[in-house]
């Protein structure tokens, strides 16, 4: 083998093992990045917002005018008048003073508006997560259990056909399998469909090393940072500015360069001036609409405030209520599944000595079974729940 087919062969797989190492992800944060990325590249933008920074002024309030006149005698006593004026709408210490503090709150309406999207993705992702996962672990058992009634199947057959067992054990036993494979149907479209969704969403169809989560914060603590509401107190900040912003005293400085000439029969008078127009702060009014609309956006975003508290925190509580009630559940559920184990062991028994209806065996042998998996389900609910209860108090992964 020549030298430039080993260093062919070897970057093959380094390749391949790049590629590899570049599907794992070994935490949630890494799933949301690569979402993130996923949904810029396959978002479909309807249009693209132009830059319009340069258009902003530092000192110019609005578009200067310049302003020509021209104004003649009605007769030989009266002169004539040309005159030239030329306006320069500056804006004032204060105006520029809100203007960076506009610049500043919007920037922090965008990241807001960005957190809110983390948050949103977040709740995306663990949703169609758990729902894999707990989709994977019913046709697991499921298809556990058709093995198991399969197995059961081929052993009352050969019973029957030695006369040792009756037919109706057999029909039975065919039921179960009819049911619990109509199960299986629904649960294998359950996962295909998860699939699908994980894969659309994150752009892989690989799931992290660890997506078991810890409920990591309280409500009084992460009210206070919930994007939700974060970002309504920036909109809300942001409207006061604005009107802020409308306030007569927040009007721009009017600076005029007049250049005026005067012409009679024998005599020319050529003039020259400055026009200063200083609007008094200390008089500033605001129009009746300006202010009704300030009025209807307080209330507005207050109330939108008031609401998305209230949902947040009911949600929270029936939240914990499940958790609480899942978790009862867990402890009762294993026991369960202890006891269901002795019984299969003592069924087996009292089968062998003759001790106990057929019909009634192969009941409580497939309830027995059933009993075995229900705590396993229950546990990937508890972690589901810790997964929503974050995400109602507003963490992204």
């Amino acid at each position: 083998m020549t030298i430039q087919r080993l260093i062919v062969i070897f970057l093959i797989i380094g390749f391949i093992q790049n590629k590899a190492k570049s599907e794992e992800l070994t935490n949630l944060q890494e799933l949301l990045n690569q979402s993130i990325i996923h949904a810029e590249l396959n978002s479909n933008k309807l249009y693209h917002l132009k830059a319009t920074e340069d258009a902003v002024s530092t000192w110019l309030s609005d578009t200067p005018t310049l302003q020509l006149s021209t104004l003649y005698g009605s007769d030989s006593q009266t002169p004539d008048e040309y005159e030239v004026n030329f306006q320069l709408p500056i804006k004032s210490g204060s105006r520029r003073q809100l203007d960076h503090q506009l610049v500043d709150q919007n920037l922090q309406l965008q990241q807001q508006q960005q957190k809110l999207y983390r948050w949103y993705l977040s709740g995306l992702i663990r949703e169609i997560l758990w729902q894999r996962t707990i989709s994977e672990k019913q046709l697991e058992i499921a298809s556990g259990k058709v093995k198991w009634l399969n197995q059961q199947q081929t052993a009352v057959e050969a019973m029957a056909d030695n006369n040792q067992l009756s037919k109706t054990q057999l029909v039975m036993i065919k039921n179960a399998i009819l049911q619990t494979q109509i199960q299986i149907q629904t649960y294998s479209e359950q996962v295909n469909l998860a699939h699908n969704h994980y894969q659309a969403l994150t752009g892989t169809t690989v799931l992290p090393d660890n997506y078991r989560e810890t409920i990591t914060g309280e409500f009084s603590q992460a009210i206070n940072n919930h994007p939700q509401i974060r970002l309504l107190q920036a909109q809300l900040d942001h409207a006061e500015l604005l009107f802020e912003n409308n306030l007569t005293g927040q009007q721009s400085w009017q600076l005029g360069v007049v250049a005026k000439q005067v012409r009679d029969i024998g005599f020319h008078d050529n003039q020259m001036g400055l026009q200063v127009s200083i609007p008094i702060k200390a008089m500033q009014t605001v129009s009746q609409a300006d202010q009704l609309s300030w009025q209807n956006t307080q209330q507005e975003i207050n109330f939108n405030l008031q609401k998305a508290h209230t949902e947040i925190k009911q949600t929270w509580l029936e939240l914990q209520s499940e958790q609480r009630r899942l978790r009862l559940q867990q402890d009762l559920l294993e026991q369960q599944a202890e006891l269901a184990q002795q019984l299969i062991t003592q069924l087996q028994q009292v089968y062998q000595l003759n001790e106990i209806d057929q019909s009634l065996y192969l009941q409580q042998l497939i309830q027995a079974q059933d009993d075995l998996s229900v705590a396993h389900l229950n546990k990937l609910y508890i972690e589901r729940n810790k997964a929503r209860q974050n995400q109602i108090l507003g963490i992204p992964l």
